[in-house]
């Protein structure tokens, strides 16, 4: 079974740094350091054209937008950040 929405919430929530500007790419090492993805996580999120984009990551930015939408994190699109207050 591949990585869930409310793992990465889960994961978010409790080591995500308070206060500051996170980049994208240090929530995925977060998620990575924290969950043992298996090889579905892997498999090319294909469900909007071809790619090699994993879902594991894609399911990060989903769960990311969610939260924004939610008002639970602000998000900078310029620098591709995410901030937890």
């Amino acid at each position: 079974m591949a990585i869930r929405s409310s793992d990465i919430k889960k994961i978010i929530n409790q080591y995500m740094p308070k206060q500051k500007w996170i980049p994208i790419s240090d929530i995925q090492a977060l998620i990575e350091a924290h969950y043992k993805l298996r090889e579905a996580d892997y498999t090319p999120h294909t469900i909007t054209g071809v790619t090699n984009y994993p879902m594991w990551k894609k399911r990060i930015q989903c769960t990311l937008a969610n939260l924004k939408i939610s008002g639970q994190i602000l998000h900078n699109p310029a620098n591709h950040e995410y901030f937890i207050q």
